[in-house]
């Protein structure tokens, strides 16, 4: 699946469009330099659970939790990686993403996955810019 967006708009769209096969896979990985998207995408997808409160990039504090109102979902977990070189399974636990990634009602969105040590399981979902035109596409989940 590929999608091509010009505004804020479109990407938040883009993002409920595509919540069916986010919430199947579970585990979505977002690739793509700074700039590319990746937490205005994860901020479509809130919106389309029903969160009310803004939701910002987890740069410091690693891991935001939003509840959402979904049927087989009850919460929404935006974790982004950006900050740390590399991500080991000791790590995973420290900030609880363990737990959180073994919670079968939880919706999990990974900025920066490849500072994981080890690759994840998931629907990696690749976003770029070109100018005013972000691409947003898919590869099969692993």
């Amino acid at each position: 699946m590929k999608m091509q967006t010009n505004t804020v708009a479109q990407m938040h769209a883009a993002a409920a469009e595509m919540l069916p096969v986010l919430v199947e896979a579970r585990v979505t990985l977002l690739h793509g330099e700074l700039g590319a998207g990746k937490t205005t995408f994860v901020q479509g997808v809130a919106k389309a659970l029903g969160v009310e409160r803004a939701v910002k990039s987890p740069t410091y504090t690693l891991v935001n939790i939003h509840p959402v109102q979904h049927a087989t979902l009850k919460q929404l977990v935006h974790v982004d990686l950006y900050r740390i070189a590399q991500v080991d399974a000791q790590e995973l636990k420290q900030i609880g993403l363990d737990e959180l990634l073994a919670d079968p009602s939880s919706l999990v969105m990974i900025e920066w996955p490849e500072r994981l040590a080890e690759p994840m399981n998931g629907l990696d979902l690749w976003l770029t810019v070109d100018g005013d035109t972000h691409t947003v596409e898919t590869t099969t989940a692993r």
